[in-house]
């Protein structure tokens, strides 16, 4: 599934306009930086002005780290050269796409009353469960939920929130952008001393999915929230998180119901998901 096709309607907040400052007092790419394959529809520019946020707020992160490990000396071009290294990188931008549509699409739903952004019913009931584990495990993910959803509205990507593969896609960049005088590998050190694979909001997310309620609930986006519905995909469908979460956006309507359909979703409940998330049914979406 390709990550640059996308619709305005992801989510409801306004990240503004791509010449928008970022949240830091720094500015960033506009958001034509993001190309979309020949053929494919533009990137809406909200979901691009948060992408680029993000990718630029790692950026900084990683100039920081490497000012810190050789006295400063590293502005300027170099935050550009890390900035343009980053958008590079397929995978962490697909990465960060598929946040930025989890989270607008979470906050919209949120916004209409839907289900709520960080307690939706499944999580509560696993947080009152009385097997201990899962209560635990539910608890951290809410924690780790509560830091996105703040992290997020901030347009902010903390480097330790980055699944292990992507981190080492990042070090690689660092490395290219750093040069070979030992910068690099002082920045690596930093990262890695602060990056604990098993801890970040997808990992426990991943751990959470398989003991939080039964399939046909984690189907029920009302009941499930858009974390745990989007990883019930990404786990049929044996794909990471942020690629099954374009699946919400109204675009990609189609797909979603086909997974559904797979997945064995009853038609109620398809046609509530398609209803909750684009107020109208696929086909209607086709022939308009």
């Amino acid at each position: 599934m390709a990550v640059f096709t996308g619709s305005s309607s992801a989510g409801a907040e306004d990240v503004g306009a791509s010449d928008r400052q970022h949240p830091q007092g720094r500015g960033f790419a506009p958001a034509g930086a993001l190309r979309p394959p020949m053929g494919a529809p533009p990137v809406p520019e909200q979901i691009a002005a948060h992408v680029l946020a993000l990718i630029s707020d790692l950026a900084t992160q990683m100039i920081d780290a490497a000012e810190d490990a050789r006295g400063g000396g590293l502005r300027g071009d170099k935050l550009d050269a890390m900035t343009s290294g980053l958008l590079s990188c397929e995978p962490l931008v697909t990465h960060c796409f598929g946040l930025t549509v989890e989270y607008l699409g979470s906050v919209r739903l949120s916004e209409a009353g839907h289900v709520d952004a960080l307690m939706p019913p499944l999580i509560c009931t696993a947080l009152g469960t009385e097997e201990r584990d899962v209560a635990r495990l539910a608890a951290q993910f809410v924690q780790a939920q509560a830091e996105f959803l703040g992290n997020m509205r901030r347009m902010r990507l903390p480097f330790p929130q980055l699944p292990e593969p992507l981190l080492a896609l990042l070090m690689n960049t660092v490395r290219d952008v750093a040069g070979c005088d030992g910068t690099a590998d002082a920045v690596e050190r930093h990262c890695r001393a602060r990056h604990d694979g098993n801890s970040t909001r997808l990992a426990l997310l991943d751990r959470l999915e398989p003991v939080c309620g039964t399939a046909s609930a984690k189907q029920r986006l009302e009941l499930a929230g858009a974390p745990c519905f989007v990883a019930h995909l990404a786990a049929l469908r044996r794909i990471p998180h942020a690629e099954a979460a374009p699946l919400l956006m109204e675009e990609h309507a189609d797909d979603l119901l086909a997974a559904m359909q797979a997945a064995g979703a009853a038609d109620e409940t398809q046609i509530r998901t398609m209803l909750l998330l684009h107020g109208r049914w696929p086909l209607a979406l086709r022939a308009a």
